[in-house]
């Protein structure tokens, strides 16, 4: 009787696992669990430079980055659409970002307007708008996602560098050579609405307490334009030693709106 009793137990215990049991695929799904064939993610909207802040501005450009992936089928169009919102005028018409799209990453890298000498419209309206952007396959399937981002008209920057020179690997790598004694420092500056009165850049410590560069152009080339291309040298004080340094860039307008740029900076004697 007592092992009747515990082979019964045995089976029991062996249901329950097989019961709790459920396989997977190479993609941890379930059997049963329905997959979309096209799905989007890491969606980002905002500024030339800076692809997920969310944010762009009249007379620049507007990022959209994403990763598209898909189970069957091939990717034959992207296109978006922009609407303002809170009942605002501000629309963008539908464009093509195929261009921006890479089949075999799946990655999307797109710029409206897509030539870098081409701009958003200066007037622009700002405020909210609400995206919407169709991605449409081989076949006819297509899928339709949404973000948001709001179009600012104050003072931007585009195309920012900051580094130990001009050669490729040199011109953005947040490095100063104390050899040469200065520091390259480039960016397109925006000031469309209100025109530029001043560019500021600051190091410091990387405590902050200390100054070892603390420099303001407020005069021509720079001062009184709408957009320019700020170049310069700022340089090192003797005696500066290698390390770590916080570095500020700070563009204003003639209404005292402004935008930074706040990188790591190191000084090294090479």
């Amino acid at each position: 009787m007592r092992l009747i009793k515990s082979i019964s137990a045995a089976t029991m215990l062996l249901g329950a696992f097989t019961f709790g049991f459920t396989s997977c695929d190479k993609n941890n799904h379930t059997p049963d669990e329905p997959q979309e064939n096209i799905s989007v993610e890491e969606l980002k909207l905002g500024e030339k430079d800076i692809p997920d802040s969310g944010i762009a501005f009249a007379y620049g450009h507007l990022s959209i980055q994403a990763k598209i992936k898909v189970l069957e089928g091939a990717v034959a169009s992207i296109k978006m659409t922009a609407q303002q919102e809170d009942g605002g005028q501000g629309k963008f018409d539908e464009t093509e970002l195929i261009s921006g799209y890479d089949k075999e990453t799946g990655k999307l890298k797109a710029l409206i307007p897509a030539d870098d000498y081409e701009q958003l419209p200066m007037d622009q309206p700002v405020g909210q708008y609400k995206m919407n952007l169709v991605i449409t396959l081989d076949n006819g399937e297509s899928k339709a996602v949404t973000g948001q981002f709001q179009i600012s008209d104050k003072p931007f920057l585009e195309n920012f560098e900051m580094g130990s020179g001009h050669g490729a690997e040199e011109v953005n790598n947040h490095t100063g050579s104390l050899k040469t004694g200065d520091l390259h420092v480039e960016a397109d500056v925006y000031c469309v609405m209100n025109q530029l009165k001043r560019i500021t850049v600051l190091i410091t410590s990387k405590d902050g307490k200390t100054e070892v560069v603390n420099q303001t152009w407020d005069k021509s080339p720079y001062a009184g334009t709408r957009n320019t291309t700020f170049h310069e040298h700022p340089k090192f004080p003797e005696g500066t030693k290698p390390g770590e340094y916080l570095f500020k860039f700070t563009a204003e307008d003639k209404e005292g709106n402004t935008c930074t740029r706040e990188y790591n900076l190191t000084l090294v004697n090479g």
